[in-house]
């Protein structure tokens, strides 16, 4: 086990993980604040008009690293400030406790995406707990490999989402995919939703989450999503939608299920405010299902 202790101050430029040897659940390396406070180690790098190297922390078939009590930024507003870039087959990583943020405030591109694991990629068993989420288009965006290569046991457990423009959390082409405990708040975008499920199966789960957005949007959507030999739960979450300021937005949906089966909807909580045509507490869309 490595343990490397920050001692607080900034840290400019970017950090390229890759496969240490040797690394394993006992075998771990770790990077943390010395005095345990993520406001006080800072790494950091500047956002770009260009998307090469577009991140401050790359993990690139990268296993068994441990990120505890730092804050990880993307400075400026340029267009690409991705903060953490997951991909190459990392597993087994985990980030807790850290503040992950950037300068973002609007738009719904990808390149501005606190987390980020791109479609193609097969990226498994890695954990974000007890984080603080701060801007971004996407606070968590993990894309799997294929409808056919999926990514397996991810997990957001007990974040706090703030300010996001776009979406909280959006994850597709998983299995036993769970979000869990998470605090979801805000929305600057037309069609904003918290959290997205695309083609997320065998136990995928959103547990116990609140959210509350305040100008619209969709509380939790899910897509294509087939518990296969298990079942897709959606449980427990209180979802609030307020659909008070852009009175534009004329899509407003507590919980939205689109072509899925083997999914189940149990003991949520949803206040939607909103008078649209189309707003409503649950929507159902060519599923089979099971209420």
């Amino acid at each position: 086990m490595a343990i490397l202790t920050l001692r607080d101050g900034i840290y400019t430029g970017k950090l390229v993980l890759t496969a240490v040897t040797g690394a394993t659940f006992t075998n771990t390396v770790t990077f943390q604040s010395e005095n345990a406070d993520s406001t006080l180690v800072t790494i950091t790098a500047a956002s770009s008009i260009s998307g090469l190297n577009n991140y401050t922390v790359q993990l690139s078939g990268a296993d068994y690293f441990i990120f505890k009590q730092v804050t990880i930024e993307r400075s400026g507003t340029s267009a690409t400030s991705r903060v953490i870039d997951i991909g190459g087959g990392s597993d087994y990583n985990s980030f807790a406790n850290c503040i992950i943020t950037n300068g973002t405030i609007a738009g719904s591109n990808n390149l501005n995406a606190l987390v980020h694991s791109a479609v193609g990629t097969t990226d498994n068993y890695n954990t974000f707990s007890n984080n603080s989420f701060i801007n971004g288009s996407y606070g968590f965006y993990f894309f799997g490999g294929t409808t056919s290569l999926i990514e397996n046991g991810n997990m957001i457990d007990n974040n706090l989402f703030v300010g996001q423009s776009a979406f909280a959390i959006q994850s597709g082409n998983q299995a036993d995919f769970m979000a869990n405990g998470n605090i979801i708040t805000g929305n600057t975008a037309t069609y904003n939703t918290a959290i997205y499920l695309a083609n997320c199966n065998s136990n995928s789960m959103a547990l116990e989450n609140k959210i509350v957005l305040t100008d619209g949007g969709t509380g939790i959507l899910v897509q294509q999503c087939n518990g296969g030999t298990g079942e897709v739960v959606v449980a427990n979450n209180f979802v609030t939608i307020n659909a008070i300021v852009n009175t534009t937005n004329s899509q407003v949906f507590g919980i939205k299920l689109i072509s899925c089966s083997n999914t189940g909807i149990y003991f949520n909580n949803v206040l939607n405010t909103a008078d649209f045509t189309a707003a409503s507490l649950l929507c159902f869309s060519g599923n089979r299902r099971r209420n």
